[in-house]
């Protein structure tokens, strides 16, 4: 995914496959559409190294885990 600077650690799409969301060693969650590749939008995760995200069912709320050990909900 051209965009993160450093190593994506994990994708997962949007029930509606319309997106995509990755995360990355840089500590940003970027938001994608596939077809324009280019991402949407970026979220820092403050000071910590992404593991893993989860996505709503509905695809309104994301959860992100981190070497801090805390779940983030956006």
């Amino acid at each position: 995914l051209h965009g993160h600077t450093d190593l994506t650690q994990f994708v997962a799409f949007l029930p509606d496959g319309k997106q995509v969301i990755s995360g990355s060693n840089e500590r940003t969650i970027r938001a994608w559409r596939p077809h324009q590749r280019s991402h949407s939008r970026r979220r820092d995760q403050s000071g910590c190294m992404l593991l893993s995200v989860a996505i709503s069912p509905d695809g309104r709320h994301l959860a992100s885990g981190g070497h801090d050990r805390k779940v983030r909900i956006w």
